[in-house]
């Protein structure tokens, strides 16, 4: 990569810059910039960032305040080579979205340097964070600083490289279409792990708390090496540690409703004002339907209110299954994981094996399960406002003090008792290893549940739950094509599960912030939600 120029020189001329950058834009991404951009150097702005983030190609000009140009040469030589990567822009290729490829780019000639900061800053000041059709997040600043961290420059290079094979076949992108494209491509990239990485995180990924003189001593290595290998895989976006609140613990119910139907836009449109709705997810390989997660605060009429989604659901023909969290466990080997070839090698017929060991032999691997309500915690009005503050991400006594107008000396103290009641837990997440596909597994067959809860501990990460009446559900997050292979470890059990393939849709209107006003703290109970009645009736009048 081109390096900056140093502020304080006499920057060289403003058409060999430009010839220059060009030069390594071709050569780099195999691009044609666009050479003959006349450049002028103009007297009047000032250097300021935000005069200098706005220098932009006009038609065939490009104009450079003069003070800026000799103040702060690598600002500018920044976005010079933003503006450069923007004439190379492919025509299929949505323009707003190329812009902040091109932003990165020319943040990337900062990077080590005490101008990167300032550029993003003024990067995030023109480019908002927003919401794409309700569902996807989108702010460029972060997500490409992250595929840098990720990748350095060559996840830079991979995506738009995608996007010029794209580019051949004429294939367009909306500005909806390129954002998503972006995103799966950051979201999915995958870095490959050592042997004792894969190692740290299983670990964590059984249990987020485990000190490091104990992971240490189970990979034989120094407590010193541990904690930098946990930084760096953090710093990288492999490992996420971070803390959210236990909905079950204050007495919230979590159900997984599985709604399936040759039409799945009817399964939406009955789910989707269901006041407990947290997210969606849409099947795409299975059955076609939705399977999603809702939170109920756990009072009678708001629990029954799914019977009452049930009965609507089977009146209109779609199948409704739903699967109450009542013990509720995880778990993770990375077995599977090849650090020579660095990526995931499961033995797929070894699990097919051993399921019909287990089925025909009937033995019993015991699931690290918790009764999902056995710790459930009294809260006073206090706490609940605590609560709803760290749900809204405000993690700190500071922050938190300054929503619940307490003292910071009261508030540290319930924030500690909450964490050690484990209201308030630790969570680990794995990303960019290679898990980019999400089976959904269900049962109501004791025997085939069994089958489950032993290859569950077999799998690179699974989630599953039993509900009161034996019922699994597990989702599971597998290499891709992961979904039909256990599909077809499975096929011997002489009840097989059913396996969907899902991606994540969209998420609902839930937050612990609209609920806490059901929370009655006299009697540490939760009330009916006072709309109830109003959804049901509008949605029988809606479906019938």
């Amino acid at each position: 990569m081109r390096q900056g120029m140093n502020s304080g020189l006499t920057p060289p001329p403003l058409e060999d810059i430009w010839e220059n950058i060009c030069e390594d834009i071709e050569s780099r991404f195999h691009l044609s910039p666009n050479y003959d951009i006349m450049l002028e150097i103009k007297g009047e702005g000032s250097s300021e960032p935000s005069d200098i983030w706005l220098t932009h190609v006009d038609g065939t000009r490009l104009r450079v305040n003069a003070k800026a140009y000799h103040k702060e040469p690598d600002m500018v030589m920044a976005v010079l080579t933003r503006e450069a990567m923007f004439t190379a822009r492919p025509s299929c290729f949505h323009e707003d979205v190329w812009f902040d490829i091109a932003a990165e780019v020319g943040r990337q000639t900062l990077v080590g340097s005490r101008f990167a900061k300032r550029y993003e800053l003024m990067w995030a000041q023109f480019r908002k964070e927003e919401l794409i059709e309700g569902a996807v997040v989108y702010n460029p600043v972060k997500l490409f600083v992250a595929l840098y961290e990720l990748a350095n420059s060559a996840g830079i290079e991979g995506l738009v490289r995608r996007i010029r094979q794209a580019a051949q076949h004429n294939v367009p992108f909306s500005r909806t279409a390129a954002i998503r494209y972006v995103r799966s491509f950051v979201m999915e990239y995958v870095v490959p792990l050592s042997s004792l990485e894969a190692m740290i995180t299983e670990i964590l990924l059984r249990n987020p708390t485990t000190p490091g003189k104990e992971i240490a001593r189970r990979v034989r290595t120094t407590e010193t090496w541990v904690s930098n290998t946990v930084v760096r895989l953090r710093r990288r976006g492999v490992l996420r540690l971070f803390e959210r609140v236990s909905l079950q613990s204050v007495g919230i119910k979590i159900c997984r409703l599985v709604l399936s139907s040759p039409e799945p836009s009817l399964c939406y449109n009955l789910i989707k004002d269901y006041p407990f709705l947290y997210s969606w997810d849409r099947v795409v390989v299975g059955r076609p339907g939705i399977v999603a997660t809702v939170c109920i605060p756990n009072q009678r009429e708001n629990i029954t209110s799914i019977r009452t989604l049930g009965r609507i659901a089977s009146a209109a023909g779609i199948e409704f299954q739903s699967f109450e969290a009542w013990k509720v466990g995880c778990a993770s080997s990375f077995q599977g994981y090849n650090p020579e070839i660095r990526q995931w090698d499961i033995d797929w017929k070894l699990l097919r094996f051993q399921a019909e060991h287990i089925h025909r032999q009937g033995i019993e691997f015991p699931f690290p399960y918790q009764t999902a309500d056995e710790h459930e915690q009294p809260l006073d009005d206090v706490d609940a406002a605590i609560l709803v503050a760290f749900s809204q991400g405000n993690t700190t006594v500071r922050a938190i003090r300054q929503v619940v107008r307490k003292r910071q000396q009261e508030v540290a103290r319930r924030l500690s008792a909450l964490r050690k009641s484990g209201v308030i837990r630790l969570i680990a997440e794995v990303h960019h290893v290679g898990l980019d596909e999400t089976a959904i597994v269900t049962s109501d067959n004791p025997a085939t549940a069994r089958v489950l809860e032993a290859i569950a501990q077999s799998l690179p990460y699974a989630y599953v739950h039993l509900d009161p009446g034996g019922a699994l559900f597990m989702r599971t997050c597998l290499p891709r094509g992961g979904s039909a292979a256990l599909g077809r470890a499975l096929s011997a059990v002489r009840e097989p599960p059913e396996i969907r393939a899902t991606v994540s849709d969209g998420l609902g209107a839930w937050s612990l912030s609209r609920f806490i006003h059901l929370w009655n703290p006299a009697s540490m109970r939760w009330r009916k939600y006072d709309r109830l009645d109003e959804w049901a009736t509008n949605l029988r009048s809606r479906i019938q």
